[in-house]
Formats: C-alpha cells, structure tokens, sequence
C-alpha cells in the first residue's frame, strides 16, 4: 500500500515538473519568434529610403519562415500648411509584420512606424 501511495506521489510530482518545463520551452519559442519578427520589421523599416524611395504607396510580401509584411509610406504635410516646391518631403513610414503560431491559432503582428525625410 505504501508503495502505491508513494508512486502516486511520485508520479503528481513528475507530472507538474513536466509541464513546468514544457510551459517554460514553449515561452522560449514564442519569444524567439517574437524576437526574429521585431528584427524584420526594424530592417524593414530601415531600409525604406534606401532600398526603396520614399513615395506615397504601399508594398507586401512574406518570407520563407511564415512572416508576411507590409510596408506602407504616406507624405507628411503639416498640419494648416501647403506643401511649398522645393521643400524637403517627410513620408510616415509604417511597416506591420504578421504570423501565426501555429495553424490554429490567432495572427500575432507587431507594427513600427517612424517619420522619415526623402533625400533630394
């Protein structure tokens, strides 16, 4: 009887410790993912002006490991002002990464936005 109880026990014990670290991996995972997303979107966004001129429009695509982007650009005008020729162009600058865990779970997204100057 002793043993029995014992085993139970054991087996209680084992069973917590198990998924403890089955939750722990997949909080890794998630953060990796989450982590290589964040580093798409920031190259994404770094390269608008110098891959690609700034110009109002809007662009997507995805890559091998799931993520799909879009990357949009808008020309800033100041509030109550017109734009004057000549005059240096700022576009707002959004990228939005997008992926999904797994097959059945929701669609996760991080999105960056900076204010940008056009060259001339």
């Amino acid at each position: 009887m002793e043993s029995i109880v014992a085993l139970v026990i054991f087996s209680m014990v084992f069973f917590a410790i198990y998924q403890g670290f089955a939750g722990s991996w997949r909080g890794v995972r998630l953060a990796q993912t989450e982590i290589s997303a964040l580093e798409l979107c920031r190259a994404k966004l770094a390269a608008a002006g110098f891959e690609t001129p700034l110009s109002d429009g809007y662009d997507e695509a995805a890559s091998d490991g799931g993520f799909q982007w879009h990357v949009s650009m808008e020309k800033y005008v100041i509030p109550g002002q017109d734009a004057q020729p000549g005059e240096q162009a700022a576009y707002w600058v959004t990228v939005e990464v997008t992926w999904r865990e797994r097959s059945f779970s929701g669609v996760r997204k991080i999105q960056l936005q900076a204010l940008k100057l056009a060259r001339t």
